[in-house]
C-alpha cells in the first residue's frame, strides 16, 4: 500500500488497488480512520479535563456565570443549569463580601493580570464556606471574553487553624501563669517562644526578645563559644542534651543572673532535632534545694 491508495487481497490471492478517495474538486485525500479518531479524542480531552478536574473551575463575564465544572456544583450544591447565565452575586453571603469579590474582579479585567483572594462564598442550602479563588483573564487582551477562575473549599484548614490557634493561646496563658522562665530555641539559636516570666527575668518585652539570637545577647561572652558548640552537637544528634543544669545568664544592663534549667529537645514529624525548650528559675539569691547535674551531663541552650 502507498500513501495515495488502499489496497485489499482478492479471495484468488491476488492483491487488488483501490482507488483513493476524490473530493469535490477532483483531487484525490488520504484516508486516516486512526487519524481522525485521534483528533476528536484530543478536541474532547479538555472538556473532559475541565469537568472531571478535582477543583472548581468556572468563568465570568460582566458578572455573569458562563461557565462551571462539576466540582464547583457540588461545591456550591446547585445544579450547572442553576449556575449558568446567574449573577456571580448568588455565590456571597453578604455585600461585603461581594463587593471585596467584585473589586478583585475588576483589578484582573482592567490589568490583565491574575490575583488570589481568600473570601466566603455561600451554599444553595444556607451553609457558608471559606474559599480560595484564583483569578485570571481569560484573554488578557480583550477583557470581555471573561475571568476565568479555579477555588478551593479551605473550610475545614480554617477550621483546624483556629482549633490551633486557640490551643496555643490556651497553653500560652499557662506558661504566663507559671513563676518559671520558659525559653524555646529554634534550630539557628534564636528565641522562638518566652513567657512572662522570661520577659521579667531578662527584662525585655516579649517582641524585643523573639527572633533574639539567644547566645549573642543572653549568655556571658567567657562561655558563649563553648555553649553554642554544645548546641550545635545537640542538633546534630553527637550528644545527649543535659536535663538539668545551672548556668548564668546575662539580663538588660549586662548584669547576670543565675540560672536553674531543666531542658529538653524539640523534634518534628521525622523525630529530626528542630530546636529546645527549656525552663528556668532564677537562683542567683539562693536556691531551695541545690541539685547536682547528672554524671556526664553538659548544659545546653539554656547556658
Amino acid at each position: 500500500m502507498d500513501d495515495c491508495g488502499t489496497s485489499d487481497r482478492h479471495h484468488t490471492g491476488s492483491t487488488r488497488r483501490n482507488a483513493p478517495p476524490v473530493d469535490a474538486q477532483g483531487q484525490t485525500s488520504p484516508i486516516d480512520p486512526a487519524g481522525r479518531t485521534r483528533a476528536s479524542r484530543s478536541e474532547a480531552q479538555p472538556a473532559r479535563l475541565f469537568h472531571g478536574a478535582p477543583i472548581g473551575i468556572g468563568l465570568i463575564a460582566h458578572h455573569l456565570i458562563q461557565e462551571a465544572n462539576a466540582c464547583l456544583c457540588t461545591m456550591v450544591g446547585c445544579g450547572r443549569d442553576e449556575l449558568i447565565g446567574q449573577s456571580d452575586r448568588r455565590l456571597y453571603p453578604t455585600d461585603e463580601a461581594y463587593q471585596g469579590a467584585a473589586a478583585a474582579l475588576s483589578r484582573v479585567s482592567d490589568a490583565g493580570r491574575t490575583e488570589t483572594i481568600e473570601t466566603r462564598w455561600q451554599r444553595k442550602d444556607g451553609t457558608r464556606i471559606d474559599v480560595l479563588v484564583d483569578l485570571a483573564p481569560l484573554n488578557p487582551d480583550d477583557a470581555s471574553e471573561g475571568i476565568a477562575f479555579t477555588v478551593r473549599d479551605t473550610t475545614e484548614y480554617k477550621q483546624r487553624q483556629e482549633h490551633l490557634g486557640r490551643e496555643r493561646e490556651r497553653m500560652r496563658k499557662c506558661l504566663d501563669l507559671v513563676e518559671v522562665m520558659f525559653i524555646a530555641l529554634d534550630a539557628s539559636g534564636r528565641v522562638s517562644l518566652v513567657n512572662q516570666k522570661g520577659c521579667q527575668i531578662l527584662g525585655y518585652d516579649e517582641r524585643e526578645i523573639l527572633g533574639m539570637d539567644w547566645f549573642a545577647n543572653f549568655v556571658p561572652e567567657a562561655m558563649r563559644r563553648n555553649v553554642w558548640e554544645i548546641f550545635d552537637k545537640l542538633l546534630r544528634g553527637q550528644m545527649r542534651i543535659a536535663e538539668y543544669a545551672e548556668t548564668p545568664v546575662l539580663v538588660r544592663g549586662h548584669t547576670q543572673r543565675l540560672i536553674a534549667w531543666h531542658n529538653t529537645v524539640l523534634t518534628d514529624g521525622t523525630g529530626a532535632i528542630v530546636g529546645t525548650l527549656s525552663s528556668g528559675e532564677d537562683i542567683t539569691s539562693g536556691p531551695p534545694t541545690k541539685r547536682k547535674p547528672a554524671p556526664g551531663a553538659r548544659s545546653d541552650s539554656g547556658g
